[in-house]
């Protein structure tokens, strides 16, 4: 699992930059990023502590995964709260985000088939 922002495809990584670069505006203290691709066999890992109870955070199965294919990043904000604020800036500009995983930010559209 790579935490560098080179694992997104070149397209996306300008806008992961910026939204990063942003982050003390949105009143973070401090932002991390902490997964951006992932193997299909990370994913399945992921995916299996999930439907464990073993994650906080929802993780898709095996293929459905933005992460696969560097279409997606993970990251953390101190405070946490400031995520709210990017992950609205980032609907605003086109990006896909939900409360209901907040550390997950991806570019929008279909997976590749």
């Amino acid at each position: 699992m790579t935490t560098s922002l080179k694992g997104l495809q070149p397209f996306l990584r300008p806008y992961a930059e910026w939204l990063l670069s942003a982050a003390p505006s949105a009143g973070a203290r401090s932002v991390r990023v902490t997964s951006v691709r992932r193997s299909r066999a990370q994913q399945q890992q992921l995916y299996s502590n999930w439907l464990r109870g073993r994650s906080s955070f929802p993780a898709a199965p095996p293929g459905r995964s933005k992460h696969e294919y560097g279409l997606a990043w993970d990251m953390v904000t101190e405070p946490f709260s400031a995520l709210a604020t990017l992950g609205a800036w980032w609907i605003e500009r086109g990006g896909e985000w939900s409360k209901t995983d907040p550390i997950h930010f991806a570019a929008r559209g279909e997976i590749p088939k």
